[in-house]
């Protein structure tokens, strides 16, 4: 698959260009979602893109606007094969990307079965390593929405589960992630109903 893209310069967009990923996951795959996120004060943008291949198990990848080009794939693939259980709400991303406002650090971040994904893409380029945390038995994950602080590294989460369960709250601090607060039970599958601001 290929990503296309244009910028605006402040009076002009260019012309439609191209990037083409280091890797492509599936058979025959393509891009069916495009994520981003800014870096604040900077002219960086995180990218993450999901990929499928003629019906299989897709994957997610990502990399970052650097002000000229994309560039920074991580040497091996985000996520080979994403697999939710339950039925996502078409309108919440089930995988992203976030910056710390202070360190410019990138969290890409996805959903698999019942574990939260994240990892770290460091200022200077460096990947760290995947991180996988359960979300507890019957935690089938069908919508995330994620919010970064404007003044801190903080970046909180929140996600819902299907019908009758929890959903469930996490902050990372810069260096970790909180451990998971549950609310109250929901009576419904949640359609849109949550939200996060972080200060």
């Amino acid at each position: 698959p290929r990503l296309k893209y244009q910028t605006w310069s402040g009076s002009a967009w260019s012309g439609e260009q191209t990037y083409s990923p280091v890797r492509n996951y599936g058979a025959s795959p393509v891009v069916y979602g495009v994520v981003m996120a800014s870096r604040p004060n900077s002219n960086e943008i995180g990218v993450g893109w999901a990929t499928q291949g003629n019906g299989s198990e897709g994957g997610y990848e990502g990399a970052v606007w650097d002000g000229s080009a994309i560039t920074g794939e991580p040497s091996a693939i985000l996520q080979a094969g994403i697999t939710i259980s339950g039925t996502p709400n078409p309108n919440n991303e089930m995988y992203g990307v976030a910056f710390e406002s202070l360190s410019g650090d990138a969290i890409f971040y996805w959903l698999q079965n019942i574990n939260y994904v994240y990892r770290v893409r460091s200022a200077d380029g460096t990947w760290q390593a995947a991180v996988s945390a359960s979300m507890g038995a019957n935690r089938n994950i069908e919508m995330m929405e994620v919010a970064a602080s404007p003044v801190s590294d903080r970046i909180g989460w929140v996600m819902c589960a299907d019908v009758t369960a929890n959903c469930r709250f996490l902050m990372w601090d810069g260096n970790a992630m909180s451990s998971i607060t549950d609310t109250t039970t929901v009576s419904a599958t949640p359609v849109g109903m949550s939200g996060i601001s972080v200060t």
